[in-house]
């Protein structure tokens, strides 16, 4: 088949929402060979090895709409890769990432983004291959910029999928050193603390992701979770709460406080949390990749 009616007939599946995963990668893959970028040769032309969805006659992407008349920026690019992302649509996300990187070759951040749409394609289709694809990225992004805190995170979660822990723990207190004000970083070092038995230092990480981010109800549902194995069921209660508190819709937050309840006698306020419970559930969006791996979990734990 024609080159240019391969990648119509690629355009026209995503358009027409045929979305399984296996018919979406051979699809992208089928314009142009994988997506995937030499480990080494991040800062060579976006069009050497491994990108696709080549720009069509006139400078405008493959996948901009017809009849664009004004190519689209990086930024606009990332901007709805991001909102792609988001969405659960990775194919889609990849493909803005591609474009992205086609326009600033010499930028990390697409090939971060690149890699985090690798990841959650792994991680829910429970394939490694991906993993790998998405390790490539994140070392890509670094070789670009050894600072980029990031993907040096990113690298430290890969690192414990494997079950490196303590290669992942150094990566992890590198990625901290870079940005030391992320709560995001602070909470999942607490959690991979925990499954090194270091419970003590798990509470301080977690205790400072919660003054760092307040709002972030995973830090008081991953603390009070701790609390509960612990059995320290009042320090739990206090903690998870806090989490249905900041944010009414977690379902697991309810799940958790409701078995907090339950040992502390509390039967009545027990029963409620476990109705709210079974309410929210199905509406509740898909847990976040990163905290369900970096706790051990698989993608049939958020099913």
């Amino acid at each position: 088949m024609h080159p240019l009616a391969v990648r119509i007939l690629s355009l026209l599946l995503l358009v027409a929402g045929l979305r399984t995963l296996p018919a979406l990668a051979a699809a992208t893959n089928a314009v142009s060979g994988p997506i995937t970028l030499p480990e080494s040769g991040a800062q060579a032309p976006a069009t050497s090895q491994g990108t696709s969805l080549a720009p069509v006659a006139g400078g405008a992407p493959a996948s901009s709409p017809m009849g664009a008349s004004t190519p689209k920026s990086a930024q606009q690019w990332m901007a709805e890769g991001h909102q792609a992302q988001k969405a659960g649509k990775q194919i889609e996300a990849v493909t803005d990432f591609l474009n992205a990187q086609r326009l600033e070759p010499a930028s990390p951040a697409p090939l971060y983004s690149l890699g985090m749409s690798f990841f959650s394609i792994g991680f829910y289709e429970s394939d490694t291959n991906y993993y790998d694809r998405a390790a490539r990225h994140f070392k890509a992004a670094l070789d670009l910029d050894p600072q980029y805190d990031r993907a040096v995170f990113m690298m430290g979660i890969m690192e414990v999928v494997h079950l490196r822990l303590r290669e992942g723990e150094t990566l992890l207190q590198k990625a901290i050193a870079l940005n030391p004000q992320n709560p995001y970083y602070h909470l999942h070092y607490g959690v991979l603390l925990v499954r090194m038995g270091q419970y003590d230092d798990a509470i301080a990480q977690m205790l400072l992701a919660e003054k760092l981010g307040p709002t972030f109800a995973q830090s008081y549902l991953s603390l009070g979770q701790l609390y509960s194995q612990m059995k320290k069921y009042q320090e739990a209660r206090r903690q998870l709460e806090h989490a249905v508190h900041v944010d009414p819709s977690l379902a697991t937050a309810h799940y958790a406080l409701g078995g907090v309840y339950h040992h502390l006698g509390m039967n009545t306020e027990s029963k409620s949390e476990y109705e709210t419970f079974q309410r929210q559930k199905s509406a509740q969006p898909k847990p976040d990749p990163v905290t369900n791996a970096m706790q051990g979990g698989s993608s049939s734990d958020s099913k």
